[in-house]
C-alpha cells in the first residue's frame, strides 16, 4: 500500500473538531480531538481516541469523568489552543473560560454542545486507546454547523 495515497484516503473521512475536558486529583486538563463517536443507544455510551503518550491519556481511567465539547463551524481559533501544547504563562486553556462539569471534568462557556461522560471500559488496539464513557449529562448552547475536519482544513490522521 503506499503511504501517502493510504493518508490521504484517510484524512477524507469528515470528523467533528471537539475539545475533551478531563480532571483528576486537581489537575484539570483538555484536549483536542478528532476521533469520537457514539457506539450505543442503551445505554448511551460514546467513545473518544486518545493518544497513549498524551498528558490526557494518564489522567483518563475507569469511572474517572471527561466531557466532549463541540465547537461551532466558526470555532476553528478556539479549537487550535487545544491542539497546541499549554503555554507557560496562560496555561491549558488560555484566556478561554470554562466551567466544571457535576463530576468535575472542564465544559468550555461557549461551546455549543456538551456531553459528560465516565469511562466505562477502554481498549488499545494500536497507538491510541479508545475510551468508552457512560453519557451521564449533556447540554445544548446553540445551534448550527459543527467545526469538523473538512470544514477548518484541520487533518489529524493517516
Amino acid at each position: 500500500m503506499n503511504p501517502d495515497t493510504k493518508r490521504k484516503v484517510l484524512q477524507l473521512f469528515p470528523s467533528p473538531i471537539f475539545v475533551v475536558g478531563c480532571a483528576h486529583e486537581g489537575e484539570v486538563h483538555a484536549f483536542g480531538g478528532s476521533w469520537m463517536g457514539q457506539c450505543s443507544f442503551d445505554p448511551p455510551i460514546l467513545w473518544i481516541g486518545v493518544r497513549k503518550d498524551s498528558r490526557a491519556h494518564s489522567l483518563l481511567d475507569l469511572g474517572r469523568p471527561f466531557t466532549i465539547n463541540i465547537l461551532s463551524a466558526e470555532q476553528v481559533k478556539v479549537a487550535r489552543v487545544f491542539f497546541k501544547p499549554p503555554t507557560p504563562t496562560e496555561g491549558r486553556f488560555g484566556t478561554i473560560p470554562f466551567h466544571l462539569s457535576p463530576l468535575g471534568a472542564p465544559i468550555l462557556n461557549d461551546c455549543q454542545a456538551w456531553a459528560e461522560c465516565v469511562v466505562r471500559d477502554k481498549a488499545s488496539p494500536g497507538d491510541h486507546t479508545l475510551f468508552f464513557g457512560h453519557l451521564t449529562g449533556c447540554g445544548l448552547n446553540g445551534a448550527g454547523a459543527v467545526l469538523t475536519t473538512v470544514s477548518s482544513g484541520m487533518k489529524y490522521g493517516g
